[in-house]
């Protein structure tokens, strides 16, 4: 069994900032999705019954985030907690929406792998959220789902902006050799 080691002060510091950072991120992308759960629905385009369902996944995957976040705020398994849900709610708003943002919203959540200066966790939540955009396109191009008047190639190149995204996000934290570096400086 492998040994984990110990975070100095500094880093212990360092993932309080960007847990804390990521809470926040979390709470604008679901209060995002929320807006236009309620817009689609006011506007006719989804059924309150998608809304809802979507709405109290992001609700749940919200309030289980924040319960992890307040019972331990340098938690390490807070990311992987988020990206479950971020990755469930993804696939169900790419497939269900054809615009554009609805593959690329998740995607600025990403961005803080490189502030959690983790690697691994960069590379397993870019891989995670790109097999989710990829199936959920594949998933809505292959049974005919309304695609908003966009071919193949469109969902391509949308699906290589968020490609090109994931590859950033990896390469920065993959190379970032500023290890001490912070944001939040207190």
């Amino acid at each position: 069994v492998g040994q984990c080691r110990k975070l100095s002060p500094a880093e212990v510091e360092q993932l309080k900032r960007t847990n804390n950072f990521m809470m926040l991120a979390y709470t604008a992308y679901y209060a995002y999705i929320m807006v236009l759960l309620l817009t689609s629905f006011l506007r006719g385009e989804r059924s309150l019954g998608l809304c809802g369902m979507i709405g109290v996944m992001a609700v749940i995957s919200l309030v289980v985030s924040w319960i992890v976040y307040l019972v331990n705020k340098k938690s390490t398994r807070l990311k992987y907690v988020q990206l479950v849900g971020q990755c469930l709610i993804g696939w169900i708003i790419a497939f269900a929406y054809s615009q554009d943002f609805a593959v690329l919203i998740g995607g600025f959540v990403l961005i803080g792998g490189i502030l959690y200066f983790d690697k691994k966790y960069t590379v397993i939540s870019c891989i995670a959220y790109l097999v989710t955009m990829v199936s959920a396109v594949a998933l809505k191009i292959s049974s005919g789902e309304n695609t908003g008047g966009k071919d193949v190639i469109d969902f391509a190149f949308v699906l290589s902006a968020a490609t090109l995204l994931g590859a950033i996000i990896i390469l920065t934290a993959k190379y970032s050799k500023i290890r001490s570096f912070t944001l939040f400086k207190p």
